[in-house]
């Protein structure tokens, strides 16, 4: 059976969000890597404003007001996302994509994927974002 044109752009949409949730998770990853005593509920709020200041050279004021503008939408975010995580086509498709990366791995490899996605999963029962 052939999808619909709309079926279609859902399903590329949800791809796109993904995938654009994995790179990005993928570079708070490599900007956090030194940073991990600092996580907690607003750890990756700070984690993001630490970034925004080193690579945007913010000043003092612009770091708090950046702060403040995350701080105004993290509700809707957190629900957002945490509607989106519980979904579960979502997490079908979550599945697939780590057992696609899986795949392209050597068996020490898959170890350190596998423990990594572990780490990721307790910080996401803390409250965090799942951080694929």
């Amino acid at each position: 059976m052939a999808l619909s044109s709309t079926a279609r752009a859902t399903y590329l949409l949800v791809a796109a969000f993904l995938g654009g949730g994995l790179v990005g998770g993928a570079t708070m990853m490599v900007v956090d890597q030194n940073n991990h005593d600092r996580r907690g509920e607003t750890g990756q709020r700070l984690n993001y404003v630490d970034y925004l200041t080193t690579e945007l050279d913010l000043t003092s004021e612009q770091r708090a007001a950046v702060e403040g503008i995350l701080l105004q939408h993290e509700p809707r975010m957190d629900s957002l996302w945490g509607a989106v995580r519980n979904d579960p086509e979502v997490a079908a498709i979550r599945q697939a994509i780590r057992d696609g990366i899986r795949s392209q791995l050597t068996a020490t490899q898959q170890e350190r994927y596998t423990a990594m996605l572990d780490r990721q999963g307790r910080y996401d029962t803390k409250g965090g974002r799942d951080g694929q």
